[in-house]
């Protein structure tokens, strides 16, 4: 009897380590919203933002939801011709939740600077990529360090939810 329960044992510890080591997890495509960088580099494009189809992998819907983020952060770092990203390396996400539909994105407020169109790309980038990746999400705001805040970088009012990414002025 004893016997038997140690390898039922041995056996559940053989497959949780399995399952960590190999990162099991939920595979999702998404969505990523890029900016031009056409219009990075002359300040005009004919179509600012654009997508590019990817893969997360998450346990849960706020890790899928944060390994999304990320990867539009990263999106320029792994060489992909012509696309950009507003996201940039030193802007840090502290958390992903999400409630009833609402996913609410929460910046460290170190680092958390930018221009007016630096701030509506991220806003924008942000909103499209999580709204057009995943079904259940009806909206998107967002707080600094834990807070409620009126901007990221003094220049979009965040007071409200997105439901549509921002219209960037070429």
């Amino acid at each position: 009897m004893k016997h038997g329960f140690l390898k039922v044992i041995i056996m559940l510890i053989v497959i949780s380590l399995f399952m960590a080591l190999t990162g099991c997890g939920s595979r999702q495509r998404v969505v990523l919203t890029v900016v031009n960088p056409q219009f990075l580099l002359k300040g005009k494009a004919d179509q600012i933002l654009l997508t590019v189809d990817s893969e997360v992998k998450g346990s849960g819907r706020a890790e899928l939801y944060l390994n999304t983020l990320n990867a539009l952060q990263e999106s320029k770092l792994k060489g992909q011709d012509g696309i950009a990203t507003a996201f940039r390396d030193d802007y840090t996400i502290i958390n992903v939740n999400e409630e009833n539909g609402d996913v609410i994105v929460d910046f460290s407020s170190r680092n958390l600077t930018g221009s007016a169109v630096e701030e509506q790309l991220l806003v924008s980038q942000i909103v499209s990529t999580l709204m057009q990746s995943y079904d259940e999400v009806k909206s998107v705001s967002f707080t600094i360090d834990g807070e409620e805040a009126e901007t990221l970088m003094g220049h979009v009012d965040i007071t409200e939810r997105f439901t549509a990414p921002l219209e960037i002025e070429k």
